[in-house]
């Protein structure tokens, strides 16, 4: 189901968040992809001359993880703000549903930093960096119970979300 056909059919919890969890798992397949094909590159003789690039690339690639963890969990914590201040569930979880795309987002990036280096370095401290933000990544998995959480939800919101097939307005 795709997010435009949410606002005219009946939205469940079950729906909402399987849809949730595959763009989630989308974007981890694209991680995951690109470092198995930059490492089957590097395997197959591809000719990475960035070895000069190494002493600037090892300190600027873990900035970049550091600030796109630290971004990804501020500007998610800015925006639940905007979520929590919703007057419906559905108006809820459809702002919700942006603000973690946000935060998926902003890991995804600097993931594609570090397989760039590798590609360019043939350094495999930049695959250990992609992995450790594929950890990350992982972390953020959308679960009902962490939207509870999140959006601190009413009695009655949790009450909806909890029960797989009830219906969201």
């Amino acid at each position: 189901m795709n997010f435009t056909n949410m606002n005219q059919e009946k939205l469940t919890p079950k729906e909402y968040f399987r849809s949730l969890q595959i763009v989630h798992l989308a974007l981890m397949a694209g991680i995951v992809s690109f470092i198995v094909i930059a490492i089957v590159l590097q395997n197959m003789g591809f000719e990475s001359d960035g070895e000069d690039m190494i002493p600037a690339l090892i300190y600027v690639v873990p900035v970049f993880m550091i600030g796109g963890i630290l971004a990804s969990n501020n500007v998610f914590k800015f925006r639940l703000k905007t979520c929590i201040s919703q007057s419906g569930l559905k108006q809820k979880l459809e702002e919700y549903r942006s603000a973690l795309i946000i935060k998926f987002a902003l890991v995804e990036g600097p993931s594609f930093f570090a397989i760039i280096a590798y590609l360019l370095t043939a350094n495999l401290v930049f695959v250990g960096i992609t992995v450790l933000l594929l950890a990350v990544l992982l972390s953020y998995r959308p679960t009902p119970a962490k939207s509870i959480i999140d959006l601190e939800l009413d009695y009655d919101e949790r009450k909806i979300l909890e029960e797989t097939d009830a219906e969201i307005r």
